[in-house]
């Protein structure tokens, strides 16, 4: 199994297990067009639609390229197949930390048979509530996208976890070589 855990200094963590592969670093893209399309859409439901082509022309890769194509359904697939364990939720009467919770970014997925059919992304519960809750509205869907386009993996993950965690403090420090270590 491959998993990547992350130790916060208040002695919380996160955990992302992937019993069929980690998705490549290409998957942070295919998640960022699909929320900058659908970011509307899943304040009122639990799924956006769009098409694989549309997908991967937002991330100026070739749609008609079979290889892609491939790429991202195996990428998909991985994503599908994880799921992330974490005891960073904070219940909202206590502020406590009082539970692990277990839970996947996409709930379901019906992934046309053409590229340019539409794609149905249904997204969990605990995903679609830190959505909601501004959690995640927070990132600059646009400046994402272009460091994904640029295959600046690395540099996407930092900014959203950095962006996330800054807030209104004047300085964030961590150590990344003993906090994150994949397995």
């Amino acid at each position: 199994m491959t998993e990547l855990h992350i130790s916060y200094e208040d002695g919380s963590f996160m955990e992302f297990k992937a019993p069929m592969g980690m998705p490549s670093p290409s998957f942070c893209g295919f998640l960022d067009a699909i929320l900058f399309y659908g970011q509307h859409d899943l304040f009122i439901q639990n799924f956006v639609e769009i098409s694989v082509y549309r997908i991967l022309r937002t991330l100026g890769l070739d749609p008609n390229n079979g290889r892609t194509y491939a790429h991202f359904h195996r990428d998909m697939e991985r994503a599908f197949a994880a799921f992330i364990k974490t005891d960073r939720f904070r219940d909202p009467a206590t502020g406590e930390r009082t539970h692990v919770h277990y839970f996947r970014i996409l709930q379901e997925m019906s992934l046309a048979k053409r590229r340019q059919g539409i794609s149905q992304f249904y997204f969990g519960h605990l995903f679609l509530q830190s959505l909601r809750s501004g959690y995640l509205k927070r990132l600059d869907w646009d400046f994402c996208l272009d460091l994904d386009k640029r295959g600046e993996s690395l540099a996407r993950f930092l900014y959203g976890h950095v962006s996330k965690r800054v807030g209104n403090k004047p300085m964030y420090q961590r150590n990344l070589v003993a906090d994150f270590c994949v397995r």
